[in-house]
């Protein structure tokens, strides 16, 4: 299956380029010397639903993010979003944060 060297997503048998970066897909991941990352918190969310559409929006422009969610936010799933105290946690490769923390604030304003 292809799929985006940047943001990771794979995509059907077929496709050719990616529907977020508009790069071209390959078939197989291209393997790099592994290095240790240091991650860090990008920022609180109120719900998985929140930190997947910030999450995407990092990864089109080649940011990588985890998404750390709270227990009750798991069990809930989508409907953690709006579920009272629960809670979504982004996390960041620390040489993205300061790019990652001004694409986050741009979206919060333009809510």
């Amino acid at each position: 299956m292809p799929f985006c060297p940047d943001c990771g997503y794979e995509y059907v048998q077929g496709s050719t380029v990616c529907s977020d970066c508009r790069r071209p897909l390959i078939e197989e991941p291209q393997v790099t010397e592994a290095t240790e990352e240091e991650w860090v918190q990008l920022h609180s969310l109120p719900g998985p639903v929140y930190a997947e559409m910030v999450r995407e929006a990092l990864a089109r422009v080649g940011i990588p993010a985890v998404l750390r969610q709270d227990a009750l936010s798991g069990a809930l799933g989508s409907k953690g979003a709006s579920a009272v105290g629960s809670e979504a946690v982004l996390l960041v490769p620390k040489r993205h944060r300061r790019r990652a923390a001004k694409i986050l604030h741009e979206m919060l304003d333009h809510i």
